[in-house]
C-alpha cells in the first residue's frame, strides 16, 4: 500500500476506508459503514467523512490515523511520537483513547518518545 501518508486531497472516509479496501476488499456500504464505525471508535462520528484533512485539528488528525490504522485489524501498532506535536490536554484525550481501544480491539502498542510523562 503506496500512500500510507494523509494524502491532503482526500477525505477523510477515503483515507480511512483505504485499508478496507487493500487488506479485506471492502467497498460500497460495507465500507461507508466500517468507516463510520471507526469514527464513532476514535469519538469523532460520521460527521467528518466528508472533511479534508487541512479542515481538522492535529488531535483530529492523529484520531484519523489511529482509525486508519485499526481498520487493518492489527496485533500490534507503532505509536511513533503520537503525542510530540500536541498540546498537554489534547496529548491526554488521546492516550485515554489509546487505552480504551486497546482495551475494546485487543491491540497492543509500541511508544516511542521523547517524553517520559507519556511513559
Amino acid at each position: 500500500m503506496a500512500d500510507v501518508a494523509m494524502n491532503p486531497r482526500q477525505t477523510v472516509g477515503t483515507i480511512i476506508g483505504r485499508p478496507l479496501e487493500f487488506y479485506f476488499g471492502i467497498r460500497g456500504r460495507e465500507r461507508d459503514r466500517r468507516v463510520a464505525e471507526l469514527l464513532d471508535e476514535i469519538e469523532m462520528g460520521k460527521g467528518f467523512v466528508d472533511r479534508y484533512p487541512a479542515e481538522l485539528s492535529g488531535g483530529q488528525k492523529q484520531r484519523v490515523c489511529i482509525a486508519r490504522s485499526l481498520a487493518a485489524k492489527p496485533k500490534l501498532i507503532i505509536c511513533d511520537e503520537v503525542t510530540s506535536a500536541l498540546d498537554p490536554l489534547v496529548a491526554n484525550g488521546i492516550l485515554k483513547l489509546l487505552l480504551n481501544l486497546q482495551q475494546h480491539e485487543k491491540v497492543a502498542y509500541l511508544f516511542i518518545t521523547h517524553d517520559l510523562a507519556t511513559v
